[in-house]
This record gives structure tokens, C-alpha cells and sequence, in this order.
């Protein structure tokens, strides 16, 4: 395959369906300029043809241009994707109910499809750009430490259930009255003046790390504990 973009044909001429070939000369070209040519010769009777793409894509792999390969296949599946949802849907409406309620169940499972669709290419770039689920995974974990922050100072934190139903001395402290329990029961000893320590009833449990806390709620694998030691009281506020 010549690469020279002047000598290509217009685009009412192209049908690159079944074209093969093992390898490219002429100029490098950008991946967006060989999409927008595969764009053109990969349609037809509004079908979508993947071909095109997936033959492109292996010539670049071969050449060692993994990133430009993935960028043509993830552009393919996107393209399936849309040619589904478009292949779905009801145009020729013929007045009838029958014809009505189906566009409207095609359009309804488009919908469904579009999301997956976005999800799919937002998130992981439809399995060729996977580290872009941590950008996903670094939002949800921010999500995490600020709603478990504000649900602390909120005072709707409690120690785990085995903390909490095990000990006499939590149970009457959360029947005490004070705004901020968790933090009555896990906050630092008080030396007073008599040089006497005062210590909170929870000294030795694990204390509470909101940041640890989101990081451990969302991401597999790893354990921080905390959430194994503290969690909301959904009967509390709020948060």
C-alpha cells in the first residue's frame, strides 16, 4: 500500500473491503488521516465493514506501531457499535401502534446501548487503552475520602459491628449524649494535672484515616483495615 494521500480516489469510489497487504511505503500519515480514509471505504448499503480497520490495524502492529494499532481498533469497535445502534432503530413508520411501540423498545435499547458504548470508550477505550480506568478509579477513590471526611465530621462514623456490640463502655458512650461519639472513643489520651492519663475507651483500636478509609472501599485487592474496623451509621445523618 502506497501511502501518498494524492493518489487515492475520491471517496464515491472507495470500497476497501477484502483489500489486503503486507506492508506500507510513501509518507508516514497520522492515525486521524488513515481513519478518516477508512471511514470512507468501509460502508456499504449503510452497513459498517470492520475489515478495513482490522487489516490496518495488523500492518502497524507488524511495523511496531502498537499505540497507532490500538488507536484503529478502538475507532472499528466504535463505529460496530454505532452501526448497531443506527441498524436498530425504526425509520420506516407506517402509522400502525404495533410499528410506534416498536420504535420506541429500538430507541429504548439504543439508549441502553449508547451507554455501555460510552462507558466502554471512556473508561478503558473498549480494552486498548486500559489505564484509562485509573483515571476512573483515582475519581471514584476522591469520591470515597470526601464523602467518608464529611460523614466523620458529621459524627456518623461508629467503630465495626464487633467493636461496637462487644463493648459496654461504646454502648454507654453513644447513649452519653456527646455530638461526636467515634471521635470521644478513638481521640488521643489526656494527661491532666495530677499527671494522671486519662484515656479514651478506644486507645487501642485502630483510628480512623478518611483517606484510607476511600482507598480501601474502592481498591480491590489491597487492605487498609478500615473498613474493617469502621463503617456509616445509615440511621444517623445524611451522609
Amino acid at each position: 500500500l502506497n501511502s501518498d494521500m494524492d493518489s487515492w480516489p475520491p471517496s464515491d469510489r472507495f470500497d476497501l473491503d477484502g483489500f489486503t497487504y503486507e506492508r506500507m511505503t510513501g509518507p508516514s500519515i497520522s492515525p486521524g488521516t488513515f481513519i478518516e480514509w477508512l471511514r470512507k471505504g468501509s460502508t456499504e448499503s449503510e452497513n459498517f465493514l470492520p475489515q478495513p480497520f482490522t487489516q490496518l490495524a495488523k500492518v502497524l502492529r507488524e511495523r511496531g506501531h502498537d499505540r497507532d494499532s490500538r488507536l484503529i481498533l478502538a475507532e472499528r469497535d466504535r463505529l460496530i457499535m454505532k452501526n448497531i445502534r443506527d441498524r436498530a432503530r425504526i425509520t420506516d413508520y407506517d402509522g400502525t401502534w404495533s410499528r410506534a411501540f416498536l420504535g420506541l423498545s429500538r430507541d429504548a435499547s439504543n439508549i441502553r446501548r449508547w451507554v455501555i458504548d460510552v462507558m466502554l470508550r471512556r473508561t478503558v477505550g473498549y480494552g486498548y487503552r486500559p489505564f484509562r480506568s485509573m483515571w476512573m478509579l483515582a475519581t471514584l477513590v476522591l469520591i470515597a475520602v470526601s464523602m467518608a471526611q464529611l460523614t466523620w465530621r458529621e459524627g456518623s462514623f461508629v467503630p465495626g459491628a464487633e467493636a461496637a456490640n462487644g463493648s459496654d463502655v461504646w454502648i454507654a458512650l453513644s447513649g452519653s449524649g456527646i455530638p461526636h461519639t467515634a471521635q470521644a472513643w478513638s481521640e488521643t489520651p489526656v494527661v491532666q494535672r495530677d499527671g494522671t492519663i486519662s484515656p479514651p475507651p478506644g486507645r487501642d483500636y485502630p483510628r480512623f484515616n478518611a483517606g484510607a478509609w476511600g482507598a480501601d472501599l474502592v481498591i480491590p485487592i489491597i487492605d487498609f483495615g478500615q473498613t474493617a474496623h469502621w463503617g456509616p451509621s445509615a440511621g444517623r445523618c445524611p451522609w
